[in-house]
């Protein structure tokens, strides 16, 4: 007897679409079988697509930022993860300097973490001017079980930049150590020496402050330093499909980069943060030009990106109006979780390539894998069921936020049911798992293939 029976759905594991039933018992995929096999609950999954858990690699939960927080903590943003099918969810820790806060940042997010619905993990984070080495990083981040660790190209005002030799020392040493090192990659100098011109910037400077050179260069540099290095180099929410075009040209014979994209760079172009309610469109990298978008459709569709997270990072509308004539003071981020699948489904039409974005290569690229972003027998049952076929216009934001960015955009395609662990979690807009039913994931190192 099994506990639930998922039948006559269309099974769409990241590389093949065929119809099958799926069969669990003890919060596991057992089987998955053209018979029929007695089960305690059935769920007739007839025209839907069944598919892994989707994989959202970068999210903050409350994220402090000055004297704001995002709206979003691990349980509100459980609820906005289920609703768009996500069953797992990486979070960061806040920036260290030293391995004792390093160790303590990770203790005060396991237990922040404590309400979330989902399983949960967690990437290691490097403050500017660390007192700590390379070799010292590393160590310490597998140890607590997040061999993943994101450093930023830029923003030493507020001391999180790391120089390029500490860089180029932790991509030598990635690879033989088991950890994937992230990059926020914009040019800190760049950055800079355009700030020099603004005496009080508003939010619709924002994408003129933050130019797409100052990104292509950084992606570029880091690119570079990880190939020299035999790294594992990870680029997070790339805005412009030039620094894909640019990247592309050095990655011929190389696998050691992948590429992350975003949501908002598909659907937002600059001219909407220049407008009148463009305030509510403020995050990092900015958006970018129409073309720039278009060519980020273009590099996603033939397969030059790798995985698509959403820096799931909302403010309250009136937290970004207080602050829209002094954009220096803004609280940088937008809430995108629980839309992710419809909003990349209507922009590539092709589910197996948005199953590998959202499921199997995050979780592979992540030491996730086969746990998390498969249908195999033996593994997790955190499933997927969505309708292909339905269309609705976006409302509200499924968090706390109380805005979307989304609103009364057309999608096409719904989550209709997220399985976590054999139960099911999440069915006609109604949550039916509670708080701390989710479990942090030690992850073990990573070495790709």
């Amino acid at each position: 007897m099994y506990n639930l029976g998922i039948l006559n759905g269309n099974i769409c594991d990241g590389f093949n679409i065929y119809k099958s039933n799926v069969f669990i018992k003890n919060g596991k995929i057992d089987c998955i079988s053209d018979r029929i096999f007695e089960s305690d609950k059935i769920i007739d999954a007839e025209n839907k697509f069944v598919t892994p858990g989707f994989v959202d690699p970068h999210v903050h939960f409350g994220l402090k930022l000055g004297k704001y927080t995002s709206a979003d903590d691990f349980y509100s943003g459980s609820k906005a993860a289920l609703s768009g099918g996500v069953t797992t969810v990486i979070d960061f820790l806040e920036p260290a300097s030293t391995i004792d806060e390093l160790h303590r940042n990770f203790e005060t997010r396991r237990d922040f973490a404590n309400d979330s619905m989902i399983d949960f993990a967690f990437h290691s984070c490097i403050g500017g001017s660390p007192a700590f080495s390379a070799e010292e990083c590393i160590e310490h981040s597998v140890k607590i079980g997040c061999p993943s660790i994101k450093i930023f190209t830029t923003y030493s005002d507020s001391n999180r930049m790391t120089e390029d030799g500490f860089l180029n020392s932790m991509l030598r040493q990635s690879k033989k150590n088991g950890v994937v090192i992230l990059s926020h990659s914009e040019n800190d100098s760049i950055i800079r020496e355009i700030a020099k011109n603004y005496k009080k910037p508003v939010y619709s400077d924002l994408s003129d402050l933050r130019p797409s050179i100052s990104e292509i260069e950084a992606v570029m540099r880091v690119s570079l330093f990880s190939i020299l290095n035999d790294g594992q180099l990870y680029i997070v929410h790339v805005s412009s499909g030039e620094s894909i075009e640019m990247v592309q040209k050095i990655l011929k014979k190389h696998k050691n980069v992948k590429i992350e994209s975003c949501p908002q760079y598909f659907y937002f172009t600059k001219n909407l943060v220049k407008s009148k309610k463009g305030y509510l469109y403020t995050y990092c990298p900015p958006a970018r030009s129409a073309r720039e978008s278009e060519i980020l459709a273009y590099e996603l569709k033939n397969g030059n990106i790798d995985s698509i997270g959403t820096d799931h990072c909302p403010f309250m509308k009136s937290e970004k109006i207080e602050n829209k004539d002094d954009y220096l003071k803004m609280p940088n981020g937008i809430p995108s979780l629980g839309l992710t699948f419809s909003l990349i489904n209507t922009l590539n039409r092709n589910m197996i390539q948005s199953v590998r974005l959202m499921s199997v290569n995050p979780a592979k690229i992540f030491g996730l894998y086969p746990e998390k972003g498969t249908l195999l027998p033996g593994t997790d049952a955190d499933i997927t069921i969505i309708d292909d076929e339905k269309q609705f216009i976006v409302g509200n934001a499924p968090g706390n936020c109380d805005y979307s960015p989304y609103e009364g955009i057309d999608v096409n395609g719904k989550v209709e049911k997220t399985i976590i662990h054999g139960k099911i979690a999440y069915e006609n807009d109604k949550i039916f798992v509670k708080k701390g039913e989710g479990k942090f994931i030690h992850r073990n190192p990573i070495v790709w293939g």
